[in-house]
């Protein structure tokens, strides 16, 4: 069968995937707690912007916002209802009922941050998108899903490169150093003795690497059409991830670490053969 077309076989190791998955959103929701981004943190924002976002539209005129964010007492009980679902789920991964109502829980913060805070960026539909898959009983269906997830994120970063053609920054020959001057120069300003005001000075100092840099940053991002064709280079793809991540954090000043949580879907099912290994062998050693 075509390794492109092949469904593979996780279903021995979906309380493993589960479990990990919910690991880093039980992580970002503790830094966005410690950053004073959840609901009952807010102070009751009153500037928000919808555009056309369908979701959004529907999330406003069903009020929504104003029991779970401008309410007081409803803010705090849906943030702590939140944590207690994620801790309820991860202990038992196998309950079907804990991941449709995390699921919904979920959306709901995400769609809040996106009307209140950074309308309507992308920081989190991948966290949205990738927690369906756990919302299906059968396990033949998780497989699927999972594949279709891992489609997606395929998509997600060849689609970025694609834009950027679209919209002529790829062609734009200058894009990396002007990038960089307008992300950074805040830095420079602030902290003009820093460590890294030495490192933003040096790319500055060398247009022709920090624009070919820029470049390869894309081409990083277009080489996830692989994935469309062959899981031969999933690791590839895996570390890709937050290599591009990192690079953007650091030559733009924009942190999308939220996307990350993509990378478990170019885990092949000897990755978490070995890891449910680990995971055994840790228990064992534990209870010995």
């Amino acid at each position: 069968m075509n390794s492109a077309k092949a469904i593979r076989n996780l279903a021995l190791y979906r309380g493993l995937i589960t479990r990990s998955v919910l690991l880093f959103f039980i992580m970002i929701l503790l830094w966005r707690l410690y950053s004073h981004l959840l609901p009952c943190q807010l102070q009751k924002p009153v500037l928000s912007r919808i555009d056309m976002d369908y979701a959004l539209w529907a999330y406003k005129l069903l009020n929504i916002d104003g029991y779970i964010i401008h309410n007081t007492i409803g803010s705090v009980l849906f943030t702590v209802v939140l944590f207690i679902i994620v801790v309820l789920f991860f202990l038992k991964p196998q309950k079907n009922i804990y991941a449709i109502v995390f699921t919904a829980l979920f959306w709901l913060l995400a769609l809040s941050f996106n009307l209140y805070l950074t309308h309507n960026t992308h920081l989190l539909p991948g966290m949205m998108l990738i927690l369906i898959p756990f919302c299906v009983r059968k396990d033949t269906d998780f497989e699927i899903l999972w594949e279709g997830m891992r489609y997606f994120a395929c998509w997600v970063y060849f689609s970025s490169l694609l834009w950027k053609m679209i919209n002529g920054s790829f062609w734009q020959p200058d894009f990396g150093i002007e990038s960089l001057k307008e992300n950074v120069a805040y830095i420079l300003y602030e902290d003009p003795a820093g460590k890294l005001a030495f490192l933003y000075r040096f790319f500055l100092e060398h247009p022709l690497l920090t624009n070919t840099g820029a470049k390869l940053i894309f081409l990083l991002e277009g080489f996830f059409i692989v994935g469309f064709f062959t899981k031969k280079w999933d690791k590839v793809l895996f570390v890709l991830i937050f290599l591009i991540h990192g690079l953007l954090c650091f030559f733009a000043d924009v942190v999308f670490i939220e996307l990350c949580v993509l990378a478990f879907l170019f885990i092949p099912a000897a990755g978490w053969a070995r890891l449910q290994t680990w995971v055994s062998s840790l228990k064992r050693g534990s209870s010995a």
